[in-house]
């Protein structure tokens, strides 16, 4: 049975193609977009980190497919990248996916009206502290320490 070719499943078998025959842009065009339709696809982050050749970029992708599943296959590799202080990377094809945008309602620029959680709350005051009487003196001291 063939999967539909707009389907997440569709451009994950046709990245997993692309890959195979040495079409690497291309793979991760097509894994990238897999992952836009379903970006929990632990096997789909697998191979867009096989389809990469920075390895910040793998350690990204690899981080996020044992995210998904802690038994990933690429916990070995992820951890050697870990090892060799591999920062984690961003892959430009998936950017979408790195920042998703909050919800409309949790957002800065909704109002507390509209939105349930940003209503005020009460303003806790610190207790003060205890001030010195603005009669009293500061005691000069001599160079003895007598006052």
């Amino acid at each position: 049975m063939e999967s539909d070719p707009q389907s997440a499943l569709g451009y994950l078998n046709r990245g997993i193609d692309a890959f195979e025959d040495g079409n690497l842009e291309l793979a991760k065009r097509h894994l990238a977009q897999a992952l836009l339709q379903e970006p929990d696809d632990a096997l789909a982050w697998l191979w867009l980190s096989e389809a990469s050749q920075n390895p910040g970029e793998q350690r990204y992708c690899l981080d996020r497919a044992a995210a998904l599943d802690p038994d990933s296959a690429g916990i070995v590799k992820r951890d050697a990248l870990r090892a060799a202080n591999v920062k984690p990377v961003v892959p430009p094809v998936i950017s979408d996916l790195a920042k998703p945008q909050l919800p409309p309602s949790f957002r800065k620029t909704a109002s507390p009206e509209t939105n349930p959680i940003r209503k005020k709350l009460p303003i806790r005051h610190k207790p003060e502290r205890p001030r010195p009487s603005p009669l009293a003196q500061p005691t000069l001291l001599d160079s003895a320490g007598r006052a």
